[in-house]
């Protein structure tokens, strides 16, 4: 670009180590490397999708490599799900014939995005120029779903759909065929005495919270192959919902689609509201962030007042933040990927516009709360992220070195569990 070389935060090795971590089993041997022949991504499709291809019950478009088509089409094919032998999936993907990686790639947008940009890298810089790899090449191709960049959208939008349609009670034999009416009857009547919804891991949430008198057993776990969710009872027969990980735009279309079938439900009569007829629900992203304050360490729990957007910093209100012990503040900037930062615009931006902290997730549910609050006129909707600090990414602490803190983690979950259990109680519902 203008001859300028790019400089990353992560470097070849680094990116290298990140992808393995996400692409592979855990241990997987240099030699079962350069077997490797394609990456295969199929954006908007489910795991049983995926596995429908690799067992010839779904159409192979032509420029999919030919050994793979040969390989389905004879029916022989060896298929090893990389998923269950990773110390942290983040995706269902399968190798075939020790060849072929497919991955699924329900999770919208961002997060096919940032695959994308890591699956790129990785064949295109660190296999050609890491010494180890002598060279290999490895092809990487994106399958948009029926063969249209448009129709993929419209799957992401039809898997959101069909999650929130399901939290509002209705029948879907695609993802939950074996809901009985008396449990769809149950999940309708938990989600209308819902006053958090939080999104993440909900493992640590519910320790704290059983901590605090509530029997992990009464904690309802539905399963499904795109978003699998629970309901937490809490004081005053109300809930939590907790719905597992969700990426960018999947969790703004989340916010707002629930969000705009709660309104409607409200001004039809058929959900309850408080005396003043309306609906205050909360919503709760947590995870880890990446620090560009000097001033900050590794572990740092934050609760970020603002991030920058368009040009300009907007305001975040934040509640959770008087939940947590030693918890900072801070402006984000919102990125879009990790593998592709640059580190000399993450440096300008910090100088020059004041951000302190760089996270992935919080912009889309910003965008989608601050929509559903100007055009939703019955349901009160709060935005709350915490977080603490994994990666410092201008010092060379990126997130391919994967740090862990427990402390730093259980203070934001603890944080999550009391928040969650005042909603309830000072809930009007």
């Amino acid at each position: 670009m203008d001859g300028k070389k790019q400089i990353y935060t992560m470097d070849s090795k680094e990116t290298d180590i990140y992808a393995r971590t996400r692409l592979l089993p855990s241990g997987f041997e240099l030699k079962g490397v350069i077997s490797l022949e394609a990456i295969l991504m199929f954006p908007g499709c489910l795991p049983s999708q995926a596995e429908g291809i690799m067992r010839g019950k779904e159409a192979i478009p032509d420029y999919i490599p030919a050994g793979f088509q040969n390989a389905v089409k004879g029916g022989k094919i060896e298929v090893l799900p990389v998923h269950e032998f990773q110390e942290n999936p983040r995706e269902s993907i399968y190798l075939c014939d020790g060849k072929y990686l497919v991955i699924s790639m329900p999770g919208g947008r961002s997060r096919w995005r940032r695959f994308t940009d890591m699956c790129e890298r990785w064949t295109g810089e660190c296999l050609p120029n890491l010494k180890e790899y002598q060279g290999k090449k490895i092809s990487f191709i994106d399958v948009p779903y029926q063969g249209s960049l448009a129709k993929t959208n419209e799957r992401f939008n039809q898997l959101d759909d069909w999650l929130v349609g399901i939290l509002m009670g209705d029948e879907n034999k695609e993802l939950m065929p074996n809901l009985t009416p008396e449990l769809r009857g149950e999940i309708r009547r938990m989600m209308e005495n819902t006053v958090v919804v939080s999104f993440g891991s909900q493992k640590k949430i519910h320790q704290y919270l059983g901590g605090r008198g509530i029997s992990r057993g009464s904690i309802m776990v539905f399963q499904n192959e795109y978003i699998d969710f629970q309901f937490v009872p809490l004081p005053n027969e109300k809930y939590m919902l907790g719905i597992n990980y969700t990426y960018g735009r999947q969790t703004g279309s989340i916010i707002e689609k629930l969000c705009d079938v709660i309104d409607m439900e409200a001004r039809s009569g058929h959900w309850p509201v408080d005396a003043k007829g309306n609906v205050d629900l909360s919503f709760i992203l947590s995870g880890k962030i990446g620090a560009l304050d000097k001033g900050m360490r590794l572990g740092d729990v934050v609760a970020p007042t603002g991030l920058f957007i368009e040009g300009k910093t907007m305001a975040l209100q934040n509640p959770i933040k008087a939940y947590a012990h030693n918890c900072s503040g801070g402006i984000v900037l919102p990125i879009d990927t990790v593998t592709k930062q640059r580190i000399d615009y993450l440096k300008k931006v910090a100088q020059e516009k004041k951000a302190s902290l760089i996270e992935m997730e919080l912009r889309d549910a910003f965008l989608a709360v601050n929509r559903v609050s100007l055009e939703n006129h019955k349901i009160h909707v709060l935005l709350n992220y915490i977080a603490w600090v994994t990666d410092l990414p201008t010092e060379g602490i990126t997130l391919a070195q994967e740090i862990e803190n427990k402390n730093s983690e259980d203070s934001v979950m603890g944080a999550i569990a009391e928040f969650a259990e005042d909603s309830a109680i000072l809930s009007r519902r």
